[in-house]
Parts: structure tokens; C-alpha cells; sequence
């Protein structure tokens, strides 16, 4: 490469002739583009230096440029008297003359280069150019290769693979690890030694014959092929190899290496696979393999014979397009999704039709397992069919004897654990069909446990599981179903387990006592009626006398809390407009002043508020109803309430466009302002406010938030007047909440869990 662009300098400094139409930047792109260290000097003063020598020697261009730079401080001390003799020379033809110098960097590290000098014309004068190329980094390389060939001897070594190499000698010049282990010989003992120790006597004359055209001609018969045959350990056991050959030359003679791999296992396997395929062949049932596509590999001889057909007609063929299927574009569908999902991993069993070539059909029971590869990956499909033509002929005459029960109204049904359903139905009758209000087709895609009303089902399904599995529990058993159009139906049902195809299998007989249950039901709601009435009046009268109670204890509070407010209310005015005033004449204050006046200005809003609330609680207040918006109350809330803006305030409706509602408007908006502040109050550090709004038989409001919640002791008191858990406030706000509330013929109440946040929930009737 260093030859290459000296080469490339050489020719662009000396054929100016045939350059002379290229602009003078284009021949400067050109130079300063070079890797080589390129000098102009004229009357022995530097008029050009081109990139990689300002890089490569520690100067500015300014520097070297300079009048009084001499251009022999790059040269080292011994050689400089030498560099002169060179450059003084003015041959008449344009030969360049070569010296190997060392150079010096303006740091003063000492590098090995070398240097040539050209004779050239710059403008009509002339000129000398100066190539230096820098042989620190060629010796670098060199240094690298040497490290590289050491690193490619010990990574060979660490192949698993024995790697030898054989010059035209036959004579062996490379021995790894790999070929210590395979053969038995150290390399130490073997390098050198002929190829033939290694070599088993019935391949010796073919190898001597391959070698004598490969050291002709550097090719040969095996020469970048892979082939299979005998190795000869060195305690003389023959051991089966796979053999890969590569040319390559060295110093003018070819050498040959092999890669070669032991096949033991592999041979044993295959010898393995030949037998399990005699085996196979000899089974009574069909059995095939199928590949990641679905195409048939392999099949039995018992089934070609069975079926009549030969192994070319089906082999390399997808499974489900065989000719056997051709009658059946269902059949196809099946046995195509059994083959799909084995090779996504799962076992599939199913029943189906083939046909002979002759055309009779045979009914099988139809298994596809998925096949896996050493690190658990699907590689195959393995398909294996059990004729059962005889027993479903058999099951077809139990079936029509079952059938019979239909007359008299008695159901019965076979499930089993099939096709990754549970209890699956296998089996029904008319009159179960009929209970059931599904077809029969549509029940055997279903599990028997599907129509369990859901308010059972874990129950039987438990029951079922036990069954199933040994346990002795009654056979007879009454629970409730689910027929396709919603109607429930009461049975009862006697049971038992069986075997069915060689698997276990739950059937049941079964009738229906609806009826029955509901004259029971009659005569059990009789008894119950008269205790349900007693109760019922009893909580009424009740929950009344606590509603006089609280309605006395309300009363005689707003009283006393009127006139608490009144009489506050006119020495609060006189206060709040003194501070007003120094608010007004204190222009000029100090900052601790201008803090106390607001400090007295935000007590004075608070206890405002306060007489507020103690003034609309001591009043008696009829809701002033109208048409609203529920939504727009609450919004109205949001923007009065100062909520922090690290609280996000979230409303889901119910209906996009409002909940239509009629209430007293400023009444509601003092609840929703109560809540949000309550909400608000509750959230450190940020959190949500969530507003729902449900529409249906009454409307329920849920204002939650995800503060600190309220302590499960204290939940029963917060509606309570004068009862708080804040360390200001005197406790009126929430029972002005409910007051509110019950007003409008509504509830309120709250759910909270300390740590968790709280949600009050709000009642009203659809029309109030």
C-alpha cells in the first residue's frame, strides 16, 4: 500500500506536462488527501506542506511556511550532511533519489522514514519535492501480523475439531488440540510424520495417487468437498470422520488443510433412527413424521398398506393435502390446525375419516405431538392414528339405545378432559339438547361446565376435579343450569365415572325438577314472609326515632351557632377594615410588618368563612330546585376550590353529553366545594382527584381522591356537626354535606382505608 502511494505521488509531482490544465486547488485537494508526508521547497526555504506533514511532524503550517524555518530541523543530526548531498543534486533527467534517514518531531521522538527527493518546476523555477513515508507504522503492522499469526495458532487450538495440514510431501506441518484429542498423538510427536499414520490401510493407495496431482497442480478430487470415511487412532482403532479439504500456498508449495470432525455419535444415532424406523414399520397403527412446513417425511409401511398407497405419492407432500383427505374439505381443516398447533408446542388429539384408494373409509383417532431438537425447539410434528372403525360402529348402537331415554324425559351426557377443554362434551342426547336450548353440535364444542349457573360453578367444578380423580362423593346432586336463552333450569343429576376410549370419561344421568323447586320455594316464602315484615317495620321505626333524635340535637346546635355568628360577624367587619386601612396608609413597611398584614388578612378570610358556614348551618334551607347539568356544577366547584397544581382533577361521565338533573344549584356546588377542598387537603405531595358520574336507576356521584384516608374508628363521626380530625375548622362541613344531601331525598357516604385514600358516595333519586 506504502509503495502504491508513493507511486501516486510520483506521478502527480512529476507529470506536470500532462496536468497542466488542472487548477491549482484541485492539485493542492489531491496532495493534501495523500497519507505520505509531502514538502515544496524553492531556494531551500518550505512553500508547501501538505496536511500529513503538519500532522505527522508537531509544526503549524505557519511555522513551516515561515522564512526562517530551515527545513533541516526535521532531519536527524546524523543524517543531515547526507539529505544535503542528495538535495544539491540537479541531475538533467528527473530521477529521484532515496535515503533511508531517521527524522525528527517537534517533540523530539525520533522516527525511522524514508525519504525521497524530486526535482520538479514551480512557475519556471525550480523545485524540490520531498516524499517522506513513515515506516514506525509499517513496523507496527509487521509486529501486529506476527501477533495475529500467534493468536490464529492458539484460537485453533481451541477448536473442538481436529485441524491438520499436510505439505506436498504428505508430510503433516499443522497439528491442533482437536487432533491430539481425535487421533491420540501429541503434536510434538507427529509434526513432521507422514499423513499415512493416521490413515487406515484401505484408503492409503487413493490418498498416495490424490497427492501425487495435488503437488502438480494444487488440486485434487477432494479439494473443497466434504466427505465421510475412516480415521486411524493411535492405539490402531478406526474411528469415523467428516472430512472438509482447503488449498492454500506458503513460500511456493501448496499446503492442504483439513478439518476434521468425529462422527461417532452421529453414526450411532443414525443407527439408532434406522432401528426405532424398523420398529415403527412393525406397529399396527398409522405413524408419520412431518416437517416444520407440514410436509410429510416420513410414514410407516403399515399405513401405505393399510391405505393403499405408495411412498411416493405422499411423501414430500403437505400432510393435509394427501389423497387420503381429498373427500373432506373439513377433514382438511382439522388435521391442518392439529399439525399448526403441534408445532407451536401443544399435543392435539381429534377423530377423523380416511380413505382408502378404493375409496373405503376408515375412522381413526387422530394424534399430533410436537418434535423438539436439543435446545427445546419444535422441528417437526410426529402423527400417530389408532383405527377405532369397530368401536365406533359399538358406540354408535349405545348411542341409539341412549337416545331412547329422550321419550322419557331423562337426560344424559359423556364428557371428557379432550382437546384442552375440560369436561367436553362427547356425547349428548335429544332431551339434553332440548333442556339446554343448544345443538347438539354447538354442545360438542362446548364444556359440560359452561351452562353451571356462575353463582355454583366453582363449587362443581371442584366437585367434578375430585371426582375425577378417585375421590367417593355422592352420586346424586341438585344445582342449577343455564340455557342458551338465559333461562335457568334446576335438575338433578346422578353420576358416575367411566372409561371411554381408553381415557377417563364423566357421565350423567339427569331430569329436571324446576318445577318441583319452585312449589318448594312457594312454601319456604311463606314461613319467611311474616319474620321479613316484623323486621322490616322494626328497622323503620328505627332508623325514624334516630332521625327525631338527630333532628333535635341539629336544631338546637343551628341555634346556638346563629347566634355564635352574629355576634362575631361585626367585631370580625371592624377588624378586617382596620387592617384594610394600615394595609392602604403603611406604604413605606418592613417586610416582617408586610407579613403580619397578610397573615391577619388570611385568618381574617378563615374565620369569615367559618361564620359562613355556622350561619348556613343554623338555617333552615329548602332546596330551590331547577333543570342543571350535573357537570357544570362540578366544574364551577373545581375553579373555586384552590387546588394545588400538583393534584390532577379527573371527571368520567357517564353520558358524553351531561347528566341531566334537578337540584338546587348553589346547594350542590357548596357540596362539591366542601368534598374538593376536603380532597385536596387530604393529597401530599401530589395525586388525583377523581369525580364519577353514574346514570341509571338513581344517580350516584363518587368523588375519591389518593390522599392519606380517614381511620376506620373516626368514619361513623365525620358526618357529625362540630366534629373534625383538622387542625383548623370546627367539624360543619361535611354535616352541611349531608344536610345538603338528604335535602334532595339523597345519601351520603364514605369508603376509606388509611394510607389509600377516601371516596364519599352520593345517592339521588332520578326525579327529586
Amino acid at each position: 500500500m506504502q509503495n502504491y502511494i508513493n507511486k501516486r505521488v510520483f506521478y502527480i509531482l512529476t507529470r506536470t506536462d500532462e496536468l497542466g490544465g488542472m487548477t491549482e486547488n484541485i492539485y493542492k485537494l489531491l496532495i493534501n488527501n495523500l497519507t505520505d508526508s509531502v514538502f515544496i521547497l524553492q531556494g531551500g526555504q518550505i512553500i508547501f506542506a501538505n496536511h500529513a506533514a503538519i500532522e505527522s511532524w508537531g509544526f503549524t503550517e505557519e511555522e513551516l511556511l515561515s522564512p526562517d524555518f530551515d527545513f533541516m530541523t526535521l532531519i536527524h543530526p546524523d543524517y543531515r550532511d547526507h539529505v544535503r548531498e542528495k538535495m544539491g543534486q540537479r541531475p538533467a533527467q528527473r530521477d529521484v533519489c532515496f535515503s533511508n534517514i531517521r527524522m525528527v518531531r517537534r517533540s523530539g521522538e525520533v522516527r525511522r522514514v524514508t525519504f525521497k527527493s524530486i526535482p520538479i518546476t514551480n512557475e519556471g523555477m525550480p523545485a524540490i519535492a520531498v516524499i517522506i513515508a513513515d515506516l514506525t507504522k509499517q513496523k507496527v503492522a509487521e509486529e501486529s501480523y506476527h501477533r495475529s499469526e500467534e493468536q490464529l495458532h492458539e484460537l485453533i487450538d481451541t477448536f473442538v475439531d481436529a485441524v491438520i495440514s499436510v505439505d506436498t510431501r504428505m508430510k503433516i506441518v499443522r497439528w491442533n488440540k482437536g487432533a491430539e484429542r481425535l487421533f491420540g498423538y501429541r503434536e510434538d510427536e507427529i509434526l513432521g510424520e507422514s499423513l499415512m499414520k493416521i490413515v487406515p490401510q484401505k484408503y492409503r493407495d487413493l490418498k498416495r495417487k490424490g497427492f501425487i496431482h495435488f503437488n502438480r497442480t494444487g488440486s485434487g478430487p477432494v479439494i473443497g468437498k466434504t466427505l465421510e470415511l475412516e480415521g486411524l487412532k493411535k492405539d490402531g482403532t478406526p474411528v469415523p470422520v467428516e472430512l472438509s479439504v482447503s488449498m492454500s500456498e506458503a513460500g511456493g508449495e501448496y499446503i492442504a488443510t483439513a478439518i476434521v470432525r468425529d462422527i461417532s455419535d452421529r453414526k450411532a444415532i443414525e443407527a439408532e433412527i434406522k432401528s426405532a424406523q424398523t420398529l415403527i414399520d412393525s406397529i399396527s397403527n398409522f405413524a408419520g413424521i412431518a416437517d416444520r412446513d407440514g410436509r410429510l417425511t416420513f410414514v410407516n409401511k403399515r399405513a401405505l398398506e393399510i391405505l393403499d398407497f405408495t411412498p411416493e405419492e405422499v411423501i414430500g407432500k403437505f400432510f393435509w393435502e394427501c389423497q387420503w383427505f381429498t373427500s373432506s374439505e373439513e377433514i382438511k381443516r382439522i388435521v391442518r390446525s392439529s399439525i399448526e398447533a403441534s408445532l407451536s408446542g401443544r399435543t392435539q388429539h381429534s377423530e377423523i375419516s380416511v380413505f382408502t384408494k378404493r375409496g373405503d373409509r376408515i375412522s381413526i383417532y387422530f394424534t399430533t405431538t410436537p418434535i423438539y431438537d436439543d435446545d427445546e425447539n419444535v422441528v417437526g410434528v410426529a402423527l400417530e392414528g389408532v383405527d377405532i372403525t369397530k368401536l365406533k360402529e359399538v358406540e354408535e348402537l349405545y348411542r341409539t339405545i341412549i337416545n331412547a331415554g329422550s321419550a322419557a324425559k331423562e337426560g344424559f351426557a359423556l364428557v371428557q378432559d379432550i382437546d384442552g377443554i375440560e369436561a367436553k362434551h362427547v356425547f349428548v342426547n335429544d332431551y339434553y339438547a332440548e333442556l339446554t336450548g343448544y345443538t347438539k353440535e354447538e354442545l360438542y364444542a362446548m364444556s359440560g361446565l359452561d351452562i353451571i349457573h356462575p353463582a355454583i360453578k366453582d363449587e362443581v367444578v371442584d366437585r367434578y376435579r375430585r371426582k375425577m380423580a378417585g375421590e367417593d362423593l355422592p352420586p346424586y346432586n341438585e344445582f342449577e343450569w343455564v340455557r342458551k336463552d338465559g333461562g335457568v333450569r334446576s335438575v338433578g343429576l346422578s353420576s358416575a365415572v367411566a372409561t371411554y376410549q381408553g381415557k377417563p370419561a364423566f357421565l350423567y344421568y339427569f331430569r329436571d325438577i324446576t318445577e318441583e323447586k319452585k312449589v318448594q320455594a312457594v312454601l319456604d316464602n311463606y314461613r319467611l314472609h311474616l319474620e321479613e315484615l316484623v323486621f322490616e317495620r322494626t328497622q323503620e321505626l328505627e332508623e325514624a326515632y334516630e332521625r327525631l333524635k338527630r333532628g333535635e340535637r341539629l336544631a338546637t346546635i343551628g341555634e346556638l351557632a346563629g347566634t355564635f355568628a352574629h355576634e362575631i360577624r361585626n367585631p370580625l367587619g371592624a377588624i378586617k377594615n382596620s387592617v384594610y386601612y394600615l394595609d392602604m396608609v403603611l406604604a413605606s413597611r418592613s417586610e416582617k410588618i408586610d407579613k403580619h398584614l397578610f397573615l391577619m388578612q388570611q385568618e381574617i378570610s378563615r374565620i369569615d368563612k367559618l361564620i359562613s358556614d355556622l350561619l348556613y348551618f343554623s338555617k333552615v334551607k329548602t332546596p330551590i330546585k331547577e333543570k342543571l347539568i350535573i357537570e357544570d356544577v362540578i366544574n364551577s366547584a373545581i375553579e373555586k376550590v384552590n387546588i394545588p397544581p400538583e393534584v390532577n382533577v379527573v371527571i368520567k361521565r357517564h353520558h358524553p353529553i351531561g347528566t341531566q338533573f334537578c337540584a338546587d344549584y348553589h346547594q350542590l356546588e357548596r357540596v362539591f366545594l366542601n368534598l374538593l377542598t376536603n380532597a385536596a387537603d387530604a393529597i401530599e405531595d401530589g395525586g388525583t382527584i377523581e369525580i364519577r358520574i353514574r346514570d341509571e336507576e338513581e344517580v350516584a356521584i363518587m368523588v375519591s381522591d389518593t390522599g392519606c384516608g380517614i381511620k376506620k374508628e373516626v368514619q361513623d363521626k365525620i358526618f357529625e356537626p362540630l366534629y373534625t380530625t383538622k387542625v383548623h375548622g370546627v367539624g360543619l362541613g361535611l354535616s352541611i354535606c349531608r344536610q345538603i344531601v338528604e335535602a334532595h331525598g339523597g345519601k351520603i357516604e364514605v369508603e376509606s382505608c388509611e394510607g389509600a385514600g377516601t371516596t364519599f358516595i352520593m345517592r339521588f333519586p332520578r326525579v327529586i
